[in-house]
């Protein structure tokens, strides 16, 4: 029979041992995310690849979209751009405000989904974790602002409350069906929008 200290102790170190696990398993997702990225196509802080649901794709491109989860379609149907970055180069956070700038893009289908640094969707209080064409409020001259924030905005919100096990850290997915041919002739050009960093708490 083990004595209550004894098993206490047995029950901290075992639970030290998980928590060790648990963050060395997020560091590396988020170590081979970010080394996945520096191997891709850069446009500003997104990025792609043209090895996206290719049947040439090679094992280091496979092993990035099964740990991203984009379930990638053919290239012929959809491109995949994700962002781990603001414009300015700083780790996505959650505990800071972001407005996505951008005008609609060449694609049949286009939307914009926020995950949290394991690649699941961050829970919040209003089931809101993404934004497409159909829904976004647009500005008056055609333009759109997506505002990522904690703190309920008026206008396309798009809450980045919640801590996964990989922390505070966050990423974009943009996702484009059946896009015009300019957006495959120039993959690293093609206009994509901007994500500005506002205030941080």
């Amino acid at each position: 029979m083990i004595k209550q200290g004894k098993g206490r102790k047995i029950l901290f170190y075992a639970s030290a041992i998980l928590a060790g696990l648990l963050a060395s398993g997020s560091w590396l997702y988020w170590t081979l995310t970010l080394e996945g990225a520096k191997r891709q196509i850069a446009n500003g802080p997104w990025f792609t690849s043209e090895l996206y649901g290719a049947q040439a794709a090679d094992p280091f491109t496979r092993t990035t979209v099964a740990l991203s989860g984009l379930f990638a379609l053919a290239k012929e149907e959809t491109i995949y751009y994700t962002a781990f970055t603001d414009r300015s180069g700083q780790l996505l956070r959650s505990k800071c405000d972001y407005v996505i700038k951008g005008r609609p893009l060449d694609a049949r289908w286009w939307s914009i989904t926020l995950y949290g640094a394991d690649h699941f969707l961050v829970e919040n209080a209003i089931g809101r974790h993404a934004y497409n064409m159909k829904n976004l409020t647009m500005n008056e001259d055609g333009s759109f602002d997506i505002h990522i924030s904690q703190k309920e905005k008026d206008l396309n919100w798009l809450p980045s409350s919640g801590e996964t096990l990989a922390g505070t850290v966050f990423s974009l997915t943009l996702r484009l069906y059946n896009p015009g041919q300019s957006v495959y002739s120039d993959l690293p050009n093609t206009p994509l929008p901007l994500i500005e960093r506002g205030e941080c708490a």
